[in-house]
């Protein structure tokens, strides 16, 4: 459509709603706030549905939604192996695994495990790496809730990108996670019902499922691993690439959700260990499924509109609704999208300002106590909030930006988690040389990449990852057996001070149950 959204009254009308019902939740969730735990982990209160729903709602968002339509539209399937492929393997695995160590622990944040495990320097690089990702990702969502703003209301994109951050902050620096979930729950009821009605149409109008499917597989533009310039497939030298990116790419998607606080934070909020299996795991079954809806929506909308310019694609979802819906349906499906993206919005702002308010602050000043803590996360929402705006208003490549934070937060943190849960031997040295040397690897692989082979740079960041986090992992377990008699271990210990088993045995979900250590 050109020129301006002719019911922007209606679209007005139903986003006024939508805001003022999450602002009002965010003031009911205030309420409920005593201190930091409530703030940042919900009391560790939250039962199935909340925690079920807020994880979801979560996953299922913005950038997602947005950039995922762009993504297959512009390059088919390829997309779908960072998103959703990664985080629904994550989702499914955490909870057998990590969750177990983390909420006996009764950690936070995942510095928190870094720090004590490890150094004060350790949980600082965690941390740093952590804020980076959060910011590239409410960056990236902002950006969403812009363009759908910008669209529906025919305000520029900027004006869009203020509004909607604006909105965020403010009821996130009200509530914390009791805001953050119950919003979550709502928005995900919204954003389900949205993606399928916008599934339905746009499927019908590329000629069914059967011809949309045949019809993409012969476009140039949607071959499934087109990584490279004459990349062929999956055979040869190009087809290196195809499989590091395809391996990169669910490697990425589990190591950035492994150390990802917005993750941890809805964890670690649950009433029980048994509550966060079923509520991860079944979140992570339905992810699988519904995380694949945007592809089909950006395949589909290829079949359409085949010639769309690069701004129309980046405004992928909002331009098929105002095109190819009635005003109703689009303007339901607009506070779906607009669901979407606040729901991830809001979990990244409260994941940098909890790391920021208790890590970062923490190892400024370690006599710091609870009342700082809630304090200065409450303030860290505002600062990071600003500071995701003024990005928004410069990044609008809605996936690559997010694929760029995936990228740091796995390097950084991942290896230094998972060996610090799951190997005793595993020392700071070790993680240290492991995650600087890793980092390395990954920029100078990325530069190798872009500027010799002739990768895009987004691309090239996401391929680089599968080579430096095999360095990190490797590093870290080799120089923490050299250096051990220099640099002792430390044993795993909960928030009082008592260690923790890390073996794998102890972490037989089946013989937990048994024995009645998972309530």
């Amino acid at each position: 459509m050109d020129g301006a959204y002719p019911y922007w009254g209606l679209a007005a009308a139903a986003l006024g709603v939508y805001t003022l019902a999450m602002l009002g939740i965010g003031a009911w969730a205030g309420r409920q706030v005593k201190d930091a735990e409530d703030y940042i982990v919900a009391g560790r209160k939250l039962g199935f549905p909340l925690l079920f729903g807020t994880v979801l709602a979560t996953w299922i968002c913005g950038g997602l939604f947005m950039g995922g339509m762009a993504e297959s539209y512009k390059h088919g399937f390829q997309g779908a192996i960072l998103d959703p492929v990664g985080p629904g393997l994550w989702l499914l695995v955490a909870p057998v695994f990590y969750c177990i160590l983390m909420r006996r622990a009764r950690y936070m944040t995942v510095p928190d495990m870094i720090s004590t495990r490890y150094s004060k320097h350790a949980g600082l690089i965690c941390s740093l790496a952590i804020v980076v990702y959060e910011l590239f990702w409410v960056c990236a969502t902002v950006t969403a809730f812009g363009s759908i703003l910008s669209t529906f209301l025919n305000w520029p994109l900027w004006v869009g990108i203020l509004a909607g951050g604006l909105v965020l902050i403010v009821y996130t620096w009200q509530g914390g996670m009791w805001a953050v979930t119950v919003t979550d729950l709502v928005q995900m009821v919204l954003l389900c019902i949205g993606m399928i009605m916008m599934l339905g149409r746009v499927v019908d109008l590329a000629g069914g499922w059967h011809a949309l499917i045949a019809n993409a597989a012969t476009k140039e533009n949607a071959l499934p691993f087109n990584v490279l310039p004459g990349s062929g497939g999956f055979y040869g030298w190009t087809g290196m690439w195809a499989w590091s990116y395809l391996i990169s790419g669910v490697v990425a998607g589990l190591g950035a959700n492994a150390a990802a606080q917005d993750y941890w934070e809805r964890a670690l909020s649950g009433r029980s260990i048994k509550t966060i299996i079923w509520a991860s795991a079944t979140a992570g079954l339905v992810y699988l499924a519904l995380g694949s809806i945007p592809y089909f929506i950006g395949i589909g909308a290829y079949e359409i509109a085949p010639s769309l310019s690069a701004e129309q694609v980046e405004s992928l979802g909002p331009w098929l609704l105002v095109n190819y819906f009635s005003p109703a349906a689009a303007t339901f499906i607009a506070v779906a999208m607009a669901a979407a993206v606040m729901s991830s919005a809001d979990s990244g702002l409260l994941a940098l300002a909890s790391v920021c308010g208790k890590n970062l602050l923490q190892l400024l000043n370690p006599k710091a106590g609870d009342g700082d803590v809630l304090k200065w996360t409450r303030r860290w929402v505002t600062i990071g909030g600003i500071i995701s705006l003024v990005m928004a208003l410069f990044f609008q490549e809605i996936f690559r930006v997010q694929i760029f934070g995936h990228a740091i937060l796995a390097i950084a943190a991942f290896p230094m988690m998972t060996l610090g849960l799951f190997d005793r031997k595993s020392n700071n040295l070790g993680a240290l040389t492991g995650t600087y040397l890793g980092m390395g690897v990954w920029i100078g692989f990325s530069l190798f990449l872009t500027h010799v082979q002739g990768a895009g740079f987004w691309d090239a960041s996401e391929i680089a990852m599968l080579p430096a986090l095999i360095v990190s992992f490797a590093t870290m377990f080799v120089v923490s057996r050299l250096t051990a008699a220099a640099d002792p271990p430390k044993c795993l210990v909960d928030v009082d001070g008592n260690p923790l088993p890390t073996s794998g045995a102890v972490l037989s979900c089946k013989a937990l149950f048994r024995r009645g250590e998972i309530e």
